[in-house]
C-alpha cells in the first residue's frame, strides 16, 4: 500500500475548527497565499456576523448601523475596529469603504470593542444581493451577486455543523432555498450553495442534484467537483462516473478532484480509461479551478490515482512514466515526488533502470534529488536488499551517496565488505567517499588493500581522497609506499594532493 506523507510545506492542511481535509487544495494552490479555509474559519470563530450600513470612519475603525444580525445580538450604531487588518484589503488594495454602502461584517469581541476578523471579508450588499463567492472568497474576479438569504442560512449551517449540532430547521431552510434556485435556474446561488452544502454536510435527493449537471458551464464543473462530498460515494459511482463521456472537459477534469476526495476505487478505473484516450487540456482559471494557472487535466488525473491508492495505481503510473517525452516524464515524476511511499519509490527505480535516453535519465535523477529525506534513505536501503538488479542497486548507492546522510554509512560499509559483486562493492566505495564521513576512511583503506582489481582500487582511492580529515593523508601515504602496482602508487600520490587541497580550501579542485 502507498503511504502518503507530503514533502511540500503545508501540503496537508486541516481546517483547525471545522476539521475538514484540504490535502487537494493545499497541493494545487500552494501559490495562493490567502487560503479559502481561513475565511470559513472566520465564520466559525466570529462572535458577530451582521449586515449593516457603513456610516463613517477612518482607516482603522468606523461607525456602522446594524440592519440585521445573522450571528449575535448587535443592534443600532456600533464601532468596528481593525478595518486596516483585513487581509484582502491589504493584499489587493480594494476600494475604501464607502459611506452609505451596506456590507456584511464578521467580528470578534475584544473587551467592549468589535474587531474585524482579518481573514474574513467585508461582503458588499446591494438590494439584498451579496456580491461575493464562497468558492473563491479572496478572488474578486469571481464574485457575483447572489441572494443574501443564502448567505445567512449558509453561515448558520456552517457554524452549527462545526458544533456538530446542525438543526433540522436550518437544514430544511437550506434545502428549500436550494430547490427554489434549481427551479429558477439561479446559477450564482447554486454555485455558492454547493460549497456551503459541502462544508455543512447537507445532501440532496439524487434527482435534484442531477439537474445541476444539466445546467452546464461552471455550474456543471462545480457540481461534479463537489459531488462526492455533498452526495456521497453511492451517488458518485452511480450518477457521475457513467456520465463522464457526455461531460465537458472542465467537468471531467473536476471529476478527478471528486474521486480523490473519497478515494474512489471505481474512479481510478475510470481515470485509467480517460488517460488512455484524452489529450492534454489546461482548464481556464475559474470558480471551479481558482488558481492563477490551473494544472492540466492529466496532472489532476495523475494526482488523483495516487491519492486513491487503487489496485490499478501503480500500473497507471507506470504507463504514464513510459509514455510521452521528457517533459511529461518530468511532470509525472514531479507529482509522484510530492508523496512518500516505498512502492512509489520502487516503481520509479524500476522504470529508471530501464531508461536509456539521457534526457529522461536526467529527469529520474531530478526525482531522487527532490525526494531526498532520511525516510527516503531508509526506503532505498530496504529496496536495495530486495533487488537483484545490478543497475538498480548502483542507482540506489549513487543516490545515497548524493544524499550524504551519515546514518547510511554502516549500510554502505557492510556492502563494501560483503557483497559478492565487485561492481557493487566499488559503487559502495564511491558512495562512502561522497558521504565525507571520517569513519568511512578506514573501511575504504582496507577495501583498497583487500581488492585485486586495479580499477576498483583506483576508484576507492579517489573516494578516500574526498574525505576531509588529516588521517586520510596517512592512509594514502601508506598506499603509495606499500602497494606493488606502480599505477596504484601513482594514483595514491595524486590523491594525497587532491585531499590536501580539500583540507586547505574546503572544496575539491576544479
Amino acid at each position: 500500500m502507498i503511504r502518503r506523507i507530503f514533502f511540500v510545506v503545508s501540503f496537508v492542511l486541516l481546517f483547525p475548527v471545522l476539521n475538514l481535509s484540504a490535502q487537494y487544495s493545499s497541493v494545487l494552490d500552494d501559490k495562493i497565499e490567502l487560503k479559502t479555509e481561513k475565511f470559513f474559519n472566520s465564520i466559525v470563530e466570529a462572535d458577530n456576523i451582521f449586515f449593516g450600513t457603513y456610516i463613517k470612519g477612518g482607516q482603522t475603525k468606523a461607525r456602522v448601523r446594524v440592519k440585521t444580525s445573522f450571528v449575535g445580538e448587535l443592534e443600532g450604531d456600533i464601532i468596528v475596529n481593525n478595518l486596516d487588518n483585513e487581509k484582502i484589503r491589504r493584499k489587493y488594495k480594494r476600494d475604501p469603504y464607502k459611506q452609505g454602502v451596506d456590507y456584511i461584517f464578521m467580528t470578534k469581541k475584544d473587551g467592549g470593542e468589535n474587531k474585524l476578523i482579518e481573514d474574513s471579508v467585508s461582503v458588499p450588499v446591494n438590494n439584498n444581493m451579496t456580491n461575493f463567492s464562497f468558492n473563491s472568497p479572496y478572488k474578486m474576479n469571481f464574485w457575483q451577486p447572489f441572494d443574501i438569504r443564502l448567505f445567512e442560512v449558509a453561515v448558520n449551517a456552517i457554524r452549527e455543523k462545526s458544533d456538530k449540532m446542525l438543526s433540522d430547521s436550518t437544514r430544511k431552510t437550506f434545502i428549500e432555498l436550494f430547490n427554489e434556485y434549481i427551479k429558477d435556474k439561479k446559477t450564482a446561488e447554486l454555485k455558492n450553495a454547493l460549497v456551503a452544502a459541502k462544508i455543512a454536510e447537507i445532501s440532496f435527493d439524487f434527482t435534484t442534484y442531477d439537474k445541476l449537471l444539466e445546467l452546464g458551464d461552471t455550474l456543471e464543473c462545480l457540481a461534479v467537483k463537489h459531488s462526492s462530498k455533498v452526495m456521497g460515494e453511492i451517488y458518485f459511482n452511480q450518477n457521475i462516473i457513467p456520465k463522464l463521456s457526455d461531460m465537458s472537459q472542465d467537468a471531467v477534469t473536476a471529476f478527478a478532484i471528486a474521486a480523490m476526495k473519497i478515494a474512489s476505487k471505481p474512479g481510478a478505473k475510470a481515470i485509467e480509461k480517460i488517460l488512455n484516450n484524452v489529450e492534454t487540456y489546461s482548464p481556464p482559471s475559474s470558480e471551479c479551478f481558482p488558481y492563477p494557472e490551473p494544472p492540466s487535466n492529466k496532472e489532476f488525473f495523475i494526482r488523483a490515482v495516487i491519492e486513491i491508492d487503487a489496485p490499478e495505481t501503480l500500473r497507471i503510473l507506470s504507463m504514464q512514466i513510459q509514455s510521452g517525452g521528457s517533459d511529461w516524464l518530468a511532470t509525472v515524476l514531479g507529482i509522484i515526488s510530492d508523496y512518500e511511499g516505498e512502492d512509489l519509490t520502487e516503481l520509479v527505480l524500476k522504470e529508471a533502470t530501464k531508461e536509456r535516453l539521457s534526457a529522461r535519465k536526467l529527469e529520474f535523477s531530478n526525482y531522487f534529488d527532490r525526494i531526498k529525506s532520511p525516510t527516503t534513505a531508509k526506503t532505498l536501503m530496504k529496496l536495495f536488499e530486495k533487488s537483484g538488479d545490478l543497475y538498480w542497486k548502483k542507482v540506489i548507492l549513487t543516490t545515497l551517496g548524493k544524499y550524504q546522510y551519515k546514518e547510511t554509512l554502516p549500510f554502505m560499509i557492510k556492502i563494501l565488505k560483503e557483497d559478492s559483486l565487485e561492481e557493487i562493492r566499488t559503487a559502495a566505495a564511491i558512495a562512502i567517499g561522497e558521504l565525507n564521513a571520517v569513519k568511512g576512511a578506514k573501511p575504504l583503506y582496507e577495501f583498497i588493500i583487500r581488492e585485486k582489481s586495479i580499477l576498483a582500487k583506483s576508484i576507492a582511492i579517489d573516494a578516500l581522497a574526498k574525505i576531509a580529515d588529516r588521517s586520510v593523508q596517512d592512509l594514502l601515504k601508506q598506499i603509495s609506499k606499500n602497494q606493488e602496482d606502480p599505477k596504484i602508487r601513482e594514483t595514491a600520490a595524486n590523491a594525497r594532493d587532491d585531499n590536501l587541497f580539500i583540507l586547505r580550501y574546503g572544496r575539491k579542485k576544479n
